[in-house]
């Protein structure tokens, strides 16, 4: 690289400004000059495993040319393609093309691209796919249409992240989704069918993921970890690692998961709600390209391939969706499962100790990968019999005892112990919980401070609901164990407070028991307030009431008083013991005349209850002023039987 030092003024020289055109960076290259301004590059070839590993300098790249394998170029076109707007031409030359699929999609995302080139052991593509004409013709014709299916969901894609970072993200989304759900064109059927057993000229071993499998379940840890790109869309790359050869694209599998998601709503709340959070706040990050994928997605990925999902966890560190991590998720349509089943794994780009150090972990292990697995092949069955059978038996000897031969079994080794089976120490359990413990709530603080107003009055809301439907469905054996659980908990924390908690604990109760008594007197006062008019009418009626009552006590006392001062008056009149006065008698004589007279004493008999009474108690009406004459005729009946009667009389007073 260096000519000589004036050589290296000139060239390297900030001030010139001059641009770098053909530089070539080898893995002969060791090192570069510190004064190599990589932001003046236009064009560059560049070797795997050399010595530039900021590439993202490079802003004025034109032309690019990269020798190495895929894995390494998919993972420097990423980084290219956040910081550079300019690239025009990109040359590829790798040593096989079994991760076409994935080279294409981190290809798509350059948008300034105008001339690609795809080298396969320094032979061109199409060559190596095809030897004839035809045949060619053909793949490119597939390899166009694929690049046109990518590049549309690609845009659809980018339409639902815009919306996503909007304030109303949710009716964005949805009006985003509707509009796609419209369109028929827009989305073509999708036609995957997924193999069940390695293929060693399709797949690729991952070995870290290899180890982790380890210690997972028994029942999966003879299943082969395939290697998928750790772009954060490894979930859907995991799918496309097992068909590399498909036209579907990561882009694709998340778009229709985000359909799915957002048409199946209700269903994917009531599941997962209660278990891993907010599905809106899921929702959100899933439309954002490359953004991790979790339980949500999984399971409305089982819908999108119409296929069972089986998710495989790792027994590293527990946690409290354990269980649901280790389950089978099968799609809505119970007809459409018998397609197979995906097998997905939990796994993470870095050792165990590296993940346990990460920034942020807190000591306790979290998966940032997923993985598929597969059976293995007949041929890797069969090798891994064949090591099985070289393991080495425990010999045996002969030996003669007492002239009688026996054989003696003479272990010369012990196996090796089993790390997995020794026990941990309660210090190192209660260390890993308590670890466990503190990064969740970290995670969850974290999270709860970068809400938004609105979204943490939704999350609230849905916390009492979903605590509201627990309360309703328990039992009543499951309430009072809460209740008690509860009132442990409360007296535990009261006896190991201290002075000063004790004191706060004791403010907060009277300040929420002065609201209470507020609260209290001012629902008492509004239902006062609201019931005074019906009230005050209540009141003016039973005044009213009173003052007729009242009036005509009085009337009654009034009437009472003059009836005793006239009796008074007469009898006033009259001196005692003396000669009866003829008005006295008379007075009597005609009192007694209008009570015992014949036309008082009259009685009558009532004709229409048959009932005898005084004729001056009742009423006399003429028959032609009654109405319903005919509703006081006898009935027929009674016609009959009184003739019979008066005849019977008849015939007795003749004989």
């Amino acid at each position: 690289m260096h000519v000589t030092e004036a050589a290296d003024k000139v060239l390297l020289n900030e001030n010139h400004h001059l641009c770098i055109r053909g530089l070539v960076i080898d893995i002969l290259v060791r090192t570069l000059p510190q004064d190599l301004l990589l932001s003046r590059v236009l064009s560059l070839e560049l070797y795997e495993h050399s010595c530039l590993n900021s590439i993202e300098q490079c802003i004025q790249l034109r032309s690019l040319k990269l020798i190495g394998h895929p894995q390494w170029i998919i993972r420097l076109l990423g980084n290219i393609s956040q910081v550079n707007t300019k690239l025009e031409q990109l040359i590829l030359c790798i040593p096989s093309v079994g991760l076409l699929h994935d080279l294409l999609a981190s290809i798509a995302v350059l948008s300034s691209l105008r001339r690609l080139e795809i080298h396969a052991d320094q032979i061109d593509l199409m060559d190596s796919i095809s030897g004839n004409g035809n045949q060619r013709g053909f793949a490119e014709l597939q390899m166009r249409q694929k690049s046109n299916r990518m590049e549309q969901f690609l845009q659809l894609l980018n339409r639902l992240t815009v919306a996503s970072k909007a304030a109303d993200y949710e009716k964005q989304i949805s009006t985003i989704v509707a509009a796609i759900c419209a369109d028929e064109n827009l989305l073509p059927p999708l036609q995957l069918f997924l193999p069940m057993e390695f293929d060693e000229h399709k797949h690729v071993i991952d070995s870290l993921a290899q180890e982790y499998l380890k210690q997972a379940s028994k029942s999966v840890q003879h299943l082969i970890p395939l290697e998928s790109l750790a772009d954060g869309n490894c979930l859907f790359n995991s799918v496309l690692s097992i068909v590399p050869d498909s036209e579907i694209s990561a882009f694709e599998l998340r778009v229709r998961t985000i359909l799915e998601l957002v048409k199946n709503k209700a269903h994917y709340i009531t599941q997962f709600t209660n278990s891993i959070g907010s599905l809106d706040e899921a929702l959100r990050k899933t439309c954002q390209n490359n953004s991790y994928c979790e339980l949500y997605e999984l399971a409305a990925l089982a819908n999108v391939l119409r296929c069972e999902i089986q998710s495989v966890y790792p027994y590293i560190d527990y946690r409290a969706e354990m269980k649901i991590m280790n389950t089978v998720y099968k799609p809505v349509d119970t007809y459409a499962s018998n397609k197979g089943r995906l097998i997905i794994f939990w796994t993470s780009t870095e050792d165990e100790l590296s993940t346990r150090n990460r920034l942020g972990s807190g000591g306790v292990w979290s998966p940032n990968h997923f993985v598929p697995l597969l059976k293995p092949s007949e041929r890797h069955r069969t090798a891994s019999n064949e090591r099985s059978r070289a393991i080495p038996q425990t010999p045996e000897k002969q030996t003669v005892k007492n002239n009688q031969v026996s054989l003696i079994r003479s272990p010369e080794f012990s196996p090796p112990t089993n790390i997995r089976k020794q026990k941990t120490s309660f210090p190192l359990v209660e260390k890993s919980v308590s670890n466990l413990k503190t990064y969740d709530a970290q995670r969850k603080r974290q999270e709860r401070s970068a809400q938004s107003e609105q979204q943490r009055k939704q999350r609230l809301s849905a916390d009492r609901l979903s605590k509201r439907t627990t309360r309703d469905n328990e039992t009543e054996d499951q309430q009072q164990t809460r209740l008690s659980a509860d009132r442990l908990s409360k007296r535990t924390a009261r006896d190991n407070e201290t002075e000063d908690q004790e004191r706060i604990r004791l403010a907060g109760q009277q300040i929420r028991s002065a609201k209470s008594r507020l609260s209290r007197s001012k629902q008492k006062s509004r239902f006062l307030t609201d019931k005074q008019p019906h009230l005050n009418a209540k009141r003016t009626m039973n005044q009213q009431q009173s003052r007729r009552n009242s009036t005509e006590t009085v009337n009654m006392q009034r009437e009472q008083q003059i009836l005793e001062k006239e009796q008074q008056a007469l009898l006033n009149q009259y001196i005692w013991p003396a000669a009866i006065p003829t008005q006295l008698k008379n007075h009597c004589l005609q009192d007694f005349s209008n009570c015992m007279s014949m036309s008082v004493l009259k009685q009558s008999t009532c004709i229409v209850c048959n009932i005898r009474a005084y004729a001056n108690t009742m009423k006399e009406y003429a028959l032609q002023d009654i109405l319903s004459l005919d509703q006081l005729t006898a009935h027929i009946d009674l016609m009959n039987i009184i003739p019979k009667t008066q005849q019977g009389t008849q015939g007795e007073y003749l004989n």
